[in-house]
This record gives C-alpha cells, sequence and structure tokens, in this order.
C-alpha cells in the first residue's frame, strides 16, 4: 500500500535552499514558499506513460505537491492528514506532471467547491507552477479526462491563462453527450 502522506514527509525533507532558489527564480513568491506550511518537496522519481510516477533513487529529481494542499495551524480544519494524492512536475518543463495515484482530480479541489458555493469566478491554471506563481489560488485540472461537467458544473465562471486551457474547458463542458438508450422492461405474463 502506498502512503502518499509518508512519502510527501520524506519529499519535503529532501529540500534544499537550491530547490527554494530555483523555485524563486521561476516566479513563485518568496512568501508563499516561506508561509506557515510546506508547500513542496522534491524526490527522485520514475514515471510512466500512464501518467503516474514512483519514487526511485536512480530518477530524476522532481517537484511533489499534495494534491490537496496543506493547511496551517490558522486554519479551522488543522491538522489534517488528508493529503489526497501526490503530483509531480520537473521544472524545466512544467507543463506535464505525473499523479501519485490518480484519485484526485484537481489540485487544490477544495477551490471549486467554494468557487460554486460562493458564486465566484474559479481560476485554473495550465500547470502546477503557475498554481505556486499564484500563491496556491485556484486550481489545476490534474486528470485529463475527467468529466468536467461533473468537476466544474457547480461554477458559473472561470478565468484561465491561455487560449488553449479555455478552449479545451469549453469544448468539454459544452460537448454534446450522445442520448442514452432506454428499455421497457415488460411485465411477466401472470
Amino acid at each position: 500500500m502506498i502512503d502518499i502522506l509518508e512519502e510527501l514527509g520524506a519529499a519535503i525533507q529532501a529540500t534544499s535552499r537550491r530547490d527554494d532558489a530555483a523555485l524563486i527564480a521561476a516566479g513563485v513568491p518568496r512568501s508563499f514558499l516561506y508561509g506557515t506550511t510546506y508547500r513542496y518537496g522534491v524526490s527522485p522519481i520514475l514515471t510512466d506513460k500512464d501518467g503516474g510516477y514512483q519514487p526511485e533513487a536512480n530518477g530524476e529529481l522532481a517537484i511533489i505537491l499534495p494534491a490537496i494542499p496543506l493547511v496551517g495551524p490558522e486554519d479551522p480544519s488543522f491538522p489534517c492528514d488528508d493529503i489526497g494524492d501526490l503530483l509531480a512536475f520537473y521544472l524545466r518543463n512544467p507543463s506535464r506532471w505525473w499523479t501519485r495515484t490518480g484519485t484526485v482530480p484537481a489540485l487544490n479541489h477544495d477551490a471549486i467547491e467554494r468557487a460554486g458555493f460562493m458564486g465566484e469566478r474559479l481560476t485554473i491554471h495550465s500547470t502546477p507552477l503557475d498554481w505556486l506563481r499564484a500563491e496556491g489560488q485556484g486550481v489545476v485540472l490534474l486528470d485529463r479526462r475527467a468529466n468536467l461537467r461533473l468537476l466544474l458544473g457547480g461554477v458559473e465562471s472561470f478565468l484561465v491563462g491561455d487560449l488553449r486551457l479555455g478552449a479545451d474547458i469549453e469544448q468539454r463542458m459544452t460537448k454534446p453527450y450522445p442520448k442514452p438508450r432506454i428499455f421497457f422492461r415488460q411485465k411477466a405474463a401472470a
């Protein structure tokens, strides 16, 4: 069984000032990285073609994020150890990422629920690095096959950073589904 919380802890412990400096140089605000909670970790990983990854000592070093961000002591839900899943990406190519278990369709899913409940515009980022640059506000859609009508159905408006992402979301939200085939059960003769 995969213990993703333990893996995140090991990845957090493996971070160094050099990793912080690389993220800051990539546009992640220093104040966000040094907030009250740990935002990320690093781990060498091996990836697979199905979108998954696993830690591997001889793998390439990747940034590791919890799909459900850790909360600080000031948050009413503290302490919370539900991180849902882990995602990994390489700083040199943040538009490609992998998940550890594939069980969470969006990074920071709570932002979707909040936007739907509060009637707010939901920011959807193209990459996990963009999400970090935005100080953890908004979401990244992790599962490119997820049914967006179900996932985002309660949200009325979106803010996206690039045209391709916006077009993909619009197409996936408005694509007509085939009409269902409905069959009627005949009553058995008495």
